[in-house]
């Protein structure tokens, strides 16, 4: 009698150590126009490109393209690949994080700290890693079209530094003058990032890379965000130029379309926080200058409205039960303070970190007030 070999799998198996593969709905890719691979066809203006097998992922017909992005058919180093073209697509940011990956082969991937270690030892070996920022997010040309799973941004080498370089110093004053107002109307915690959508463009031809001879041109990441000193200070005006940013509110709010994605991807999300053998602790050189430091600052890893900005809001809170009446900015400010001199590194703060602050005005409201806060 032959073997039913459609069967031999039908039975019981524990699961308690089976791994299930899991893959994104759709990854976003950034493409810099002429730096590319012979055969390419991305236009030399460069932008963001999703496959078709993330279009089919998010549930969309790749024949209908939404606003911003068009058909298009690209050759990546030969093989030809269709999917959207993006020249503008309007992300909100839920969780991101940086690592050092193998230049070659891209495959190994290291700890942020892995690029000054090798430059500590001067053997040249740092010259193998290139940076890469995985994005987590949510975009509108996508969740207007009807998409309710995210995407996940890829973008790499000097396309991530820029990329982190346009969010430290476009994005973040927006957030942060957002959260100012919010803490004068007598409101607690922050503003969350996600809560605005950021534009993204192509940027002019750019030549990077490093020594002479050894460089290249290629479209960088770039945003229509103003500098933070053409950015309005705060009242009317501020609220004017950020009102069309901000996402719907029935996607911000708690329990909200944005806290559903998170609580599906988190697991998968976690496991890109998983580097190579280099030790988080192993004592690394201070940069040489601000270039490199910008290649090596490590990005939050943690959703505005999770883990560390939930302890900090916790901690903020405290603050202002226990000094009522003082400004809750300057409290806030002061919680930071505190929890830099409590941190093992001041410079990487931990929910943690927070807590004991927390901890430490719950157990003395009214007592030993810092004169800096006092002051005002």
């Amino acid at each position: 009698m032959a073997e039913n070999y459609d069967d031999i799998f039908g039975g019981e198996f524990s699961q308690a150590r089976a791994e299930q593969r899991e893959a994104w709905p759709a990854k976003l890719q950034w493409h810099g126009g002429i730096s590319r691979a012979p055969g390419d066809s991305f236009p030399v203006s460069g932008g963001f490109f999703l496959p078709e097998t993330g279009i089919f992922g998010l549930g969309r017909d790749p024949a209908q393209p939404p606003l911003d992005a068009t058909l298009t058919s690209l050759q990546f180093a030969g093989k030809t690949e269709t999917g959207w073209g993006f020249q503008r697509i309007d992300l909100a940011i839920l969780a991101e994080t940086f690592f050092w990956e193998h230049r070659q082969d891209g495959r190994q991937r290291f700890h942020r700290n892995e690029y000054r270690i090798r430059q500590q030892r001067g053997a040249g070996e740092e010259r193998e890693l290139r940076g890469r920022i995985y994005i987590l997010a949510v975009a509108r040309q996508l969740f207007e079209l009807g998409a309710t799973e995210p995407v996940l941004l890829t973008v790499r080498g000097a396309a991530s530094r820029q990329f982190a370089t346009l969010l430290r110093e476009r994005l973040a004053p927006i957030v942060d003058t957002a959260t100012r107002m919010r803490n004068q109307r007598g409101h607690s915690g922050p503003v969350p990032r996600e809560a605005f959508w950021f534009p993204v463009t192509p940027g002019p031809m750019t030549r990077v890379g490093g020594e002479e001879g050894k460089q290249s041109e290629m479209v960088l990441p770039d945003t229509t965000l103003p500098d933070k000193q053409e950015l309005p200070s705060g009242g009317k005006a501020f609220v004017d130029f950020a009102r069309p940013l901000m996402v719907p509110a029935e996607a911000r709010e708690a329990g909200g379309h944005f806290d559903q994605v998170w609580e599906r991807y988190q697991p998968l999300w976690d496991k890109f926080n998983v580097f190579g053998d280099t030790q988080a602790d192993e004592p690394i050189a201070a940069p040489d200058n601000a270039e490199q430091e910008a290649a090596t600052t490590p990005l939050s890893v943690v959703r505005r409205e999770d883990g560390l900005a939930v302890a900090r809001t916790a901690a903020v809170d405290a603050a202002v039960a226990a000094y009522a009446g003082r400004d809750p900015q300057r409290l806030a400010e002061y919680v930071d303070t505190q929890a830099r001199k409590l941190a093992r590194d001041p410079q990487q703060l931990t929910v943690h970190d927070y807590n004991k602050v927390a901890a430490h005005l719950h157990e003395r409201v009214g007592a030993d007030r810092p004169a800096e806060v006092l002051a005002r």
